[in-house]
């Protein structure tokens, strides 16, 4: 089984180990979240009987929108044990070998006919699912439910943050109108013929002489 390890700075909320088959009690599927992300090791089998390994996957907590459980009925693995069921009991009477290993892998597939599963939604509407075994469901729920409550920890909080936000804003507004209309109101009136303020003063212009009186007409002879 490998091992779930989170980076320095998460603090791990929950982990569980899972069966995800009935027979193959001793093989754990692991599911951990961590302050930012929810991560699950998965064992692959083939037929649902022999261990293939691990899948490990990832997905942050700020792109999930929501996590259910389910309970899921697998038709064709109850078809696909009754023709294994059937030709085990067909080759007992010559290769006893082979009937009982077609018999485990009938057994297998009608025990995990009925599994649970466990829906990761993210904010997209993309699903991802990780099946395990039917009586592992109570201990499914249980670790379910507290990434719900984290999950709806962290939106009450961004939706805080959110209108803290928007009042500040409103409040720097209200800040910045009440400063102009302050300095509005403390402007000294302007006196006829100053200079207003920031403007160069104006030099004053010389008064404007009439034209000389014309020269008397001299006397006619």
């Amino acid at each position: 089984m490998a091992q779930i390890t989170f980076a320095p700075g998460e603090r791990e909320i929950d982990r569980t180990e899972l069966s995800p088959s009935v027979l193959l009690f001793w093989i754990k599927t692991t599911l951990a979240v961590s302050s930012t992300r929810l991560v699950w090791d998965q064992a692959n089998t083939l037929f649902g009987l022999i261990p293939l390994g691990h899948n490990e996957e990832t997905t942050p907590l700020a792109n999930t929108a929501s996590v259910s459980v389910n309970t899921r009925f697998h038709v064709g693995r109850v078809v696909w044990g009754i023709v294994w069921l059937i030709v085990s009991l067909m080759l007992f009477g010559n290769a006893w070998v082979l009937g009982l290993f077609f018999l485990l892998l009938a057994g297998a597939n009608i025990a995990n006919a009925m599994s649970a599963t466990f829906v990761v939604t993210n904010n997209g509407g993309g699903r991802q699912v990780v099946q395990v075994s039917i009586l592992e469901k109570a201990k499914l729920e249980s670790f379910a439910n507290k990434i719900k409550q984290h999950l709806f920890a962290d939106q009450a909080a961004l939706r805080h943050d959110q209108q803290m936000n928007v009042q500040q804003a409103q409040l720097y507004v209200q800040q910045a109108q009440l400063n102009a209309h302050l300095a509005q109101n403390q402007q000294p009136p302007q006196v006829q013929g100053q200079p207003q303020y920031g403007q160069p003063p104006v030099p004053p212009q010389p008064p404007v002489q009439g034209r000389p009186p014309a020269p008397p007409a001299p006397p006619q002879p």
